[in-house]
């Protein structure tokens, strides 16, 4: 992230995405995470959470998937047990607290080398998140899937 408009503890992030990833994929109606789900599909960006950051105030979060590295048909169950097995790795991180292996590009964009893994007909999917900064005060979180051969 750009050290001028945001500071944000990932530790303090992780725990957030979980909560509300938790509260809107697990924790809401079946109806109400389907339909998360279908927009995500969509590619649409979401309003998703609000944390604070380490002296700028309030960061608004937006939600987006990328599933273009997704091999095969992405439905909305398969997608819910990548989730939850990154959660799951995610939340042993936290409670460890163990490095939580974020890879930093140029931009300040940072990804979570936290994967969730499924496995259909012989074919591995995983599944991380990124964010990075649209502009002060305003971040995306990126649910993305990447080829297990790209895999860093």
């Amino acid at each position: 992230m750009n050290q001028q408009q945001l500071d944000l503890d990932p530790r303090q992030y992780l725990a957030a995405l979980m909560e509300n990833l938790n509260s809107r994929f697990y924790a809401d109606t079946r109806v109400n995470s389907k339909a998360l789900f279908n927009s995500l599909i969509d590619q649409q960006t979401l309003d998703f959470m609000q944390i604070g950051s380490l002296g700028s105030g309030e960061i608004t979060c937006l939600l987006t998937l990328d599933h273009s590295q997704y091999s095969g048909k992405l439905s909305y169950g398969k997608f819910r047990e990548c989730l939850a097995t990154m959660m799951r790795r995610i939340a042993a991180k936290l409670h460890n607290k163990e490095n939580l292996n974020i890879m930093v590009d140029e931009t300040g964009g940072m990804l979570f080398n936290i994967p969730g893994l499924v496995e259909t007909d012989n074919t591995v999917n995983i599944l991380v998140n990124g964010l990075s900064q649209n502009e002060a005060g305003k971040a995306t979180i990126c649910l993305m899937f990447i080829e297990p051969s790209d895999s860093p």
